[in-house]
């Protein structure tokens, strides 16, 4: 039996090419489950992912019962089971299998396409048409609303950086049809893009379409002014004004067509008197490039008294050996509250020119979106005075190349942190004496 999954939108099953309808959602989202992540699972994972709140020999029962509401149905043929785990059959197929099969080998920071990798991105878009399991939910089990979440988020980051490619490699083609087609179906995804609403301008002047172009120009400089108090890039302003002088050239190749824009700067005032921190200076340079750093990429500072900590950063960020060995930027913050860890977040995400997608609601989706925005780069992140560990963990980079340094005045974070760092450097009393950091 010819079994399809489509995962994208309202969840659809289909045995040769007729819907099935299964009304019991647990058994949906098992099968979504397993069809999502591509593997068969434990008995008792799916007990525990699908009935979090009740005793596992209520849930174990309750598994097997949805089991039996799909072996009642043309499914049945799809599901591989045994006494431990439950899976589905290899020929079952899915719209986000395939969609991850597709994009599997792309290089996003790659400036042009090959016409393979053109192919294999159009099939992805065209797989992609709404949100992964659009309105549908698991009553009492906040385990699978998160697992959810997170694979919408995941989804509709990779689906805009596929419409984003396919959008620069019209425009490089000069094939204006598609590239608007592809550049507001961009919009749609993440309306504050700069460079899409600049492609978009471009590319309606490539079509003759000039009052289109300054429409989409008002369109973005609305959208900024209301919802950000700031005005499109000065890039963008420039092209606006060729176009209202009529002497704009039909030249999308002036576009600015890389996927990493430059991160923005973010850095404290120098320190007063940089010397002064020498020795804890060199203490922290030697962490940054040690092998140990490599497999732990992060730093902690612990000032009981948050008196130096602040100096010191200042004197790191601004030498230049740490920009030579993080050349793609740094990053820094502070935190008065741990209610400012979410806009610090929205901060770094906008200096590193993340667009932070319209469902991100929780501060582990602006994280996921963080890390995936490292991707390539040689960053640092500076942020002081955190007062949970938890902070430091959600931040802590997951590619190499990229660091973390936290200041606390907490002994028990410091303490929580350091199986986890690469060095844990304790500042003395007056930091001048270099009698106390350790790392």
């Amino acid at each position: 039996m010819d079994t399809e999954l489509i995962l994208f939108g309202r969840p659809r099953f289909l045995v040769n090419g007729v819907p099935i309808d299964v009304r019991v959602k647990k058994a949906v989202a098992m099968v979504a489950y397993l069809a999502t992540t591509g593997q068969a699972h434990s008995r008792e994972r799916l007990a525990t992912l699908l009935w979090p709140e009740s005793r596992s020999d209520v849930a174990r029962t309750s598994l097997r019962q949805v089991t039996q509401t799909l072996r009642a149905t043309p499914l049945a043929a799809a599901l591989v089971a045994n006494r431990n785990t439950i899976g589905l059959h290899p020929d079952v197929t899915s719209d986000v299998q395939s969609f991850l099969a597709y994009t599997r080998f792309i290089d996003y920071t790659q400036t042009s396409l090959s016409l393979d990798a053109v192919a294999r991105l159009q099939s992805a878009e065209a797989l992609y048409q709404d949100d992964f399991m659009q309105g549908f939910s698991v009553p009492g089990s906040a385990e699978w609303d998160d697992w959810q979440d997170f694979r919408r988020i995941e989804f509709q980051y990779q689906a805009t950086r596929i419409v984003a490619s396919l959008t620069r490699y019209y425009a490089q083609q000069r094939l204006a049809d598609s590239g608007l087609r592809m550049a507001h179906r961009w919009l749609e995804m993440d309306p504050y893009n700069e460079e899409a609403h600049h492609l978009a301008m471009r590319l309606y002047m490539l079509s003759h379409q000039t009052e289109r172009a300054l429409e989409q120009y008002h369109l973005l400089a609305r959208l900024l002014r209301r919802d950000q108090s700031r005005t499109p890039d000065p890039e963008i302003q420039e092209t606006y004004k060729h176009i209202l002088q009529g002497d704009y050239r039909h030249d999308v190749d002036t576009v600015t067509l890389s996927s990493e824009k430059a991160v923005l700067a973010l850095l404290p005032k120098p320190a007063g008197s940089s010397s002064r921190y020498d020795y804890e200076c060199q203490t922290v340079l030697e962490a940054l490039s040690s092998e140990k750093a490599r497999r732990a990429p992060l730093i902690v500072v612990h000032d009981q008294e948050n008196r130096d900590a602040p100096g010191l950063i200042a004197a790191v960020s601004h030498k230049a050996e740490v920009h030579s060995f993080f050349p793609d930027g740094i990053l820094w913050a502070a935190l008065d509250t741990s209610d400012d860890f979410e806009a610090v977040l929205r901060l770094w995400l906008d200096a590193m020119r993340v667009s932070v997608l319209k469902s991100t609601s929780k501060i582990e989706h602006l994280a996921w979106q963080f890390h995936n925005g490292q991707r390539g780069r040689r960053l640092l992140f500076l942020l002081e005075n955190i007062p949970e560990a938890r902070h430091a963990f959600l931040l802590m980079p997951g590619y190499v190349g990229c660091m973390l340094i936290v200041t606390t005045s907490h002994q028990e974070v410091a303490s929580e942190l350091i199986t986890h760092a690469a060095a844990l450097i304790t500042l003395p009393p007056e930091v001048g004496n270099h009698s106390s950091p350790t790392a």
